[in-house]
């Protein structure tokens, strides 16, 4: 990599990095100083007083703004191509093809890991310091005791996946010629990824069903987010169960994970081979509203038909008008992502038998849950 290419970047990128940083320090080393590790036992008297150590805290304080950031780190890794003169400025740089994206990409992900590191185990040596002090404290209940070796796989799982979600994103913004459309196709991709990953799961459960009469531990296949945070939802689980002491009932618990991730693990190296061997698009589409891919447009109707489906499954059972309204900001939003995508309030023709065919979807499958 070129060294003066890095020195830039990362003068260039102090304002960002200075964001990540606070934002690290305050989900993280907030929840670290703050959470209430003992509690008094309500039903005693306070001449009796007892106290319990509280659960581990949930891994959401890690993985959502750490996933997060990841998924957004490749918007400004790459948004040299998404303005015509940053783009010829970029593109006359004395550097080999290629190596302005891969420098961008790698110090991208470096600066993420890097920050996120040394929070996380600041975080893990203060809640360390705080649980000792609290097994200090007189008539205190030892029963939930926490297993902070389990810290480090949690940490190695992070980092895997957190990195397979960036190229993955990176590989989705790469597909614009101007931020707002990659924004799009990072949601929209993301949804469909997260049906991919579902269906893998739902898949082999059926053959473990098959197999033992048995099915695996119920997981979140919600896909209203970035799929890659719903994926480490679950294999996170598995952590805060160790750390907390909790038994887990034998291999079943641990094989919805490892599918989601293995199945992540693909895309991510896909789409990091792609990142690193695909050729730079010609500068003339910096900043332009013309798509490079005629097929791009698939990305907004599957999500469509998959947040259609997906809030008809998870309402079922909720009343009528819950439904209706929920629905109703669906087609909205729809309507919405393809005014953006077209600069215009007036729908292609495309459009309009997407808009069609969903609602035949939607109305099959009302049908088919109604029976």
């Amino acid at each position: 990599m070129n060294k003066k290419l890095l020195k830039y970047q990362l003068k260039d990128w102090l304002p960002l990095i200075g964001v990540i940083f606070i934002i690290f320090a305050v989900v993280i080393l907030s929840n670290a100083f703050n959470y209430k590790i003992i509690d008094r036992y309500s039903y005693l008297p306070p001449e009796e007083a007892k106290y319990q150590i509280n659960q581990f805290p949930r891994i959401g304080i890690y993985n959502t703004p750490f996933l997060i950031v990841c998924a957004a780190m490749p918007l400004f890794a790459l948004d040299y191509r998404f303005k015509h003169t940053q783009a010829d400025t970029f593109y006359q740089l004395p550097f080999k093809e290629k190596e302005l994206k891969r420098t961008r990409l790698v110090l991208g992900l470096t600066i993420i890991l890097v920050l996120f590191t040394f929070f996380y185990w600041i975080s893990i040596l203060i809640f360390g310091i705080r649980y000792n002090n609290a097994l200090l404290v007189e008539n205190v209940d030892k029963t939930n005791e926490w297993h902070l070796i389990y810290s480090l796989p949690l940490y190695l799982t992070l980092i895997i996946e957190g990195s397979a979600l960036y190229f993955t994103s990176a590989f989705l913004v790469s597909l614009g010629n101007n931020t707002l459309d990659s924004i799009i196709y990072v949601l929209c991709g993301q949804f469909i990824l997260g049906l991919i990953i579902g269906s893998a799961y739902l898949f082999t459960n059926d053959i473990y069903h098959c197999i033992t009469g048995n099915d695996f531990k119920d997981i979140n296949l919600m896909v209203y987010g970035l799929s890659g945070i719903h994926v480490g939802d679950n294999i996170h689980y598995i952590f805060y169960s160790l750390i907390n002491g909790m038994e887990l009932s034998g291999l079943k618990d641990f094989i919805p994970s490892i599918i989601l991730l293995i199945v992540s693990l693909v895309f991510g190296g896909a789409a990091f081979a792609y990142m690193f061997i695909a050729k730079e698009p010609s500068g003339e589409y910096a900043g332009s509203i013309k798509k490079r891919y005629r097929w791009i447009k698939w990305l907004y109707y599957v999500s469509f038909i998959i947040i259609t489906y997906y809030t008809i499954k998870f309402n079922y059972y909720s009343p009528s008008y819950t439904v209706i309204i929920w629905l109703t900001i669906v087609y909205i939003g729809y309507y919405l992502i393809i005014s953006i995508s077209n600069r215009s309030f007036k729908p292609t023709k495309q459009d309009i038998i997407a808009f069609i065919v969903n609602t035949v979807f939607l109305i099959a499958v009302i049908v088919i849950l109604k029976l």
